[in-house]
């Protein structure tokens, strides 16, 4: 009996091992149409060397497939660093312009060097570009001009100094997220609606108006975040740097923490979560006494409801694993729980 493919597409996509969508496609002309829709629709951190090749030549020599995929996410790192002149430089320009649905884009080169012309001819319409090559600045200019469902950007770097970022549009009016280090941000909130911001702080980043923070300039913007995540590998600034100007934010994620923060914590009016994770790199939290320190933050905040300390940072084939504990207002302790990198639905 044949079933209708309504009931077959929500089953399928659950499936997210790619092995049991391969067999699925060999099955029967229905279910090799919904397996090929969900094994092609995301094609993410794969790297395998030669999955990526078939992948992308399979791509380019079919542009039916090609318009299935809604998602391509490819960091080079060591595990899969291709030479100069490996058929996937050739393969990968082709597939991209193929790519004509994608909506997510996450790439970098191993290193993160720039690397010229790989999105020209590209005419997809993405929702979600993460950039992570640093100095290509002049090559994401013209793209981003062209991206016009924008919702969410992050990139390697930005020298704001020498570019300024694209004029703000209106035919990008879902543009609500950036990630970057200062110069991104520096480059990228000004006159902008953005909501949410991930500030991820480089080797020169400025720590404060000293040496080179422009608050002043910043202020406005500021004002407008709900959402802000700050701090990464490096010494990040110190809230109280910046924490005047935030009267909108309801969730704040600090990598690392210094009780010297707790007065810019409690002059937050609207904060609602506070997430206190371990500084990139390192694999231990601090805070010695979780239980009384979440108590002395709950009696400063007036606005706080919940904290999250993360407890550990584990690693598997570079695959974060972080482990948090979360503390409600009145209650103390609620659960031990694994945070998704995604921003939390704050009420």
């Amino acid at each position: 009996m044949d079933f209708p493919v309504e009931l077959y597409r929500p089953i399928i996509g659950y499936i997210g091992h790619r092995a049991t969508l391969l067999s699925l496609l060999l099955t029967s002309r229905q279910l090799n149409a919904e397996a090929e829709r969900s094994l092609y629709f995301k094609f993410e951190h794969v790297h395998n060397v030669q999955t990526q090749v078939l992948f992308l030549q399979r791509v380019v020599d079919c542009p039916r497939v090609a318009r299935l995929v809604h998602s391509y996410r490819f960091e080079i790192d060591w595990r899969t660093n291709f030479g100069a002149e490996h058929i996937f430089w050739v393969l990968l320009p082709q597939a991209l312009r193929a790519f004509v649905n994608l909506r997510t884009l996450q790439f970098r080169t191993n290193g993160g060097t720039p690397i010229k012309g790989l999105l020209d001819g590209c005419t997809f319409q993405l929702e979600h570009c993460y950039w992570h090559c640093h100095s290509d600045e002049p090559q994401m200019r013209t793209f981003l001009r062209t991206q016009r469902s924008l919702k969410s950007l992050g990139l390697g770097g930005w020298n704001a100094t020498l570019f300024p970022a694209p004029p703000d549009q209106s035919e990008q009016p879902d543009f609500r997220e950036v990630a970057g280090c200062y110069g991104v941000l520096n480059a990228f909130l000004p006159g902008r609606r953005i909501t949410h911001a991930r500030w991820v702080p480089d080797l020169d980043d400025p720590w404060d108006v000293s040496t080179g923070l422009d608050v002043v300039g910043l202020a406005s913007s500021f004002q407008k975040l709900k959402y802000l995540k700050l701090g990464g590998y490096f010494m990040r600034p110190h809230l109280c740097s910046i924490s005047e100007h935030l009267t909108s934010l309801v969730f704040l994620e600090l990598m690392g923490y210094d009780e010297m923060e707790d007065v810019s914590v409690f002059a937050l009016p609207l904060l609602k979560v506070l997430r206190i994770s371990i500084r990139w790199g390192l694999s231990k939290m601090s805070i010695a006494d979780p239980s009384a320190r979440t108590e002395e933050i709950f009696t400063g905040s007036k606005s706080l409801q919940f904290i999250e300390l993360e407890e550990e940072s584990t690693y598997s084939d570079r695959n974060k694993t972080q482990q948090y504990s979360r503390w409600e207002r009145g209650v103390g302790l609620v659960n031990h729980c694994t945070t998704p990198e995604m921003w939390p639905d704050v009420c």
